[in-house]
């Protein structure tokens, strides 16, 4: 079965889904409060959008639900406690596809995990993440960055995974004439652009605001597509740098849970990312609805990923 079919059942069932979640709970009831654990940290697009789905599951359902931070390589460590977590249900995670998979292609060998390690329950939100800079920045594409950086040393703020490729692949277009600076995120890259630290950086949405007051620009999308709020704007690709990477956030709990408690909070999770509240978060940070690929589709989302990842590796 192809990505795009999985897709398609999984978009045509999810009403069903959603309209038959009071009668599987009701059936399933956990034995202790859930731990709702985030694998970043606090303040961050993926950390607000997971503390808002614990919340609307707890709401909707009546569980206890408690939202901890589990930061740690990039989820890894989250994904390592839950590979070797109770299967109870009581624990599930949220976390975002590109550190994990990076992590499974650079090093699998070494991890205590694997795709097969996890229960898939759903995602939450696709984002879409752009390289930014501030408006009178002498450059406003691929092509005048790279041509800047070469006759003028500049900093990139980056964080660990997925954007170091970015950085490196520029980097190197540049001569070597781009300097990094370590960020934690999209918040921190932020703050250092406004401050003055670094010339160019990576925003995931929090820089909208920005872009609406006319203080910061996009200089391209990092994504396969072009960005939905910036649609004039070129992909890396369509400027010349072969690499493109497309985060989501998901959910996942232990692999071995009984079929109905699997059932039950994949049922509860869909409503969850389907209500008001999530919406308007989602909104909010990536100017787009949540996505729910549901478990099957998640899965399938992620195996497509290793393989992209390997490519860039090749591997």
């Amino acid at each position: 079965m192809t990505l795009k079919s999985i897709l398609k059942e999984v978009s045509a069932s999810a009403c069903a889904l959603i309209l038959t979640a009071s009668v599987a709970i009701a059936q399933w009831e956990p034995s202790k409060p859930i731990k709702f654990y985030i694998s970043f940290g606090v303040g961050g697009p993926l950390d607000t959008v997971a503390r808002v789905v614990a919340a609307e599951l707890e709401n909707q359902t009546g569980w206890q639900v408690i939202p901890e931070s589990r930061a740690g390589g990039g989820g890894v460590a989250l994904a390592t406690q839950l590979a070797h977590g109770s299967t109870d249900g009581t624990a599930i995670g949220m976390l975002v596809n590109m550190p994990i998979l990076i992590n499974l292609v650079r090093k699998g060998d070494e991890l205590p995990f694997d795709l097969d390690s996890f229960t898939y329950l759903g995602s939450a939100a696709t984002a879409e993440k752009g390289i930014i800079a501030l408006a009178d920045a002498p450059f406003s594409t691929i092509p005048e960055l790279i041509e800047y950086a070469k006759a003028n040393d500049i900093v990139m703020g980056a964080a660990p995974g997925p954007e170091l490729f970015v950085y490196n692949a520029l980097n190197n277009a540049a001569d070597g004439n781009i300097r990094k600076l370590a960020t934690e995120g999209s918040k921190e890259a932020l703050t250092f652009i406004l401050g003055g630290q670094v010339d160019v950086g990576f925003g995931a949405g929090i820089h909208f605001p920005y872009l609406d007051s006319g203080e910061m620009k996009v200089i391209a999308s990092i994504n396969s597509e072009r960005l939905t709020y910036a649609p004039d704007t070129p992909t890396l690709v369509e400027e010349g740098i072969n690499l493109s990477i497309d985060p989501f956030f998901y959910i996942i709990a232990p692999q071995g849970l009984d079929t109905e408690v699997a059932n039950a909070l994949t049922q509860a999770i869909a409503g969850a990312v389907d209500s008001d509240a999530v919406r308007d978060v989602v909104n909010k940070l990536f100017q787009r609805d949540p996505t729910n690929y549901g478990p099957e589709g998640t899965r399938a989302r992620l195996e497509e990923g290793l393989v992209t990842v390997r490519n860039i590796f090749g591997k």
